[in-house]
């Protein structure tokens, strides 16, 4: 009988221990996202919000490059949403639009919205 109530204190130890800290924590979803940058005429501008909507991208500005025609869009898009995009984006606007690249690509992490279930 001793042995049986050693291993109950053990769990009921435990399960203080371990799961009081995170239901008091909240924790959240962060969901990694690429800092894209598209240059595009002003014609395709509908075309460029009509894609990154679709692949769930959040335009964090958009304006004209002085003296020129092209318009400039910075925006976040998901990381898994990223495969195809360029390609996606060249289809839609008829090669308008331009991906400006660097050579190392900033991902960064976003917030999830929705708390996880």
């Amino acid at each position: 009988m001793s042995h049986a109530l050693c291993d109950t204190s053990y769990l009921t130890a435990a399960a203080t221990d371990v799961c009081v800290p995170y239901s008091a924590a909240s924790p959240r979803l962060m969901e990694p996202v690429y800092a894209v940058e598209v240059q595009t005429p002003a014609d395709c501008m509908s075309a460029i919000y009509t894609v990154l909507s679709k692949r769930r991208g959040h335009v964090t500005s958009d304006a004209p490059k002085p003296g020129t025609p092209v318009y400039t869009v910075r925006a976040f898009l998901p990381a898994i949403e990223s495969f195809g995009f360029e390609t996606d984006l060249r289809y839609h606007t008829q090669a308008g639009g331009l991906l400006r690249t660097s050579s190392r690509p900033t991902l960064h992490l976003l917030l999830l919205l929705r708390a996880p279930v």
